[in-house]
């Protein structure tokens, strides 16, 4: 949990040690549209919604990464209400 702006969000991070993003894409991922796979199996479509329902609950994401061969780490922020941080429980862990 990070303050920002006198509220509680919660910071997800979600990395990998893939192909990374090209910094000519870092922003362009979250587009309508935007995809780097096949038109014919992929809509481009995903991030964008992700980023949408984030920015209507008050939260944002946003992506970095070294360049490519360097993977990719999403973040993901989420406001949450200070009185229930202490109960939050994530599935699967204790």
């Amino acid at each position: 949990i990070k303050r920002e702006m006198n509220r509680a969000l919660l910071h997800l991070r979600c990395w990998d040690d893939g192909v990374g993003i090209p910094e000519e894409n870092i922003e362009r991922i979250f587009h309508k549209g935007f995809s780097t796979k096949s038109r014919e199996t992929n809509c481009g479509i995903g991030l964008h919604w992700c980023a949408n329902a984030l920015n209507a609950l008050g939260g944002r994401i946003w992506a970095s990464s070294a360049g490519d061969g360097h993977g990719a780490t999403l973040h993901i922020l989420i406001p949450v209400n200070a009185r229930e941080t202490s109960t939050v429980r994530l599935a699967g862990v204790a």
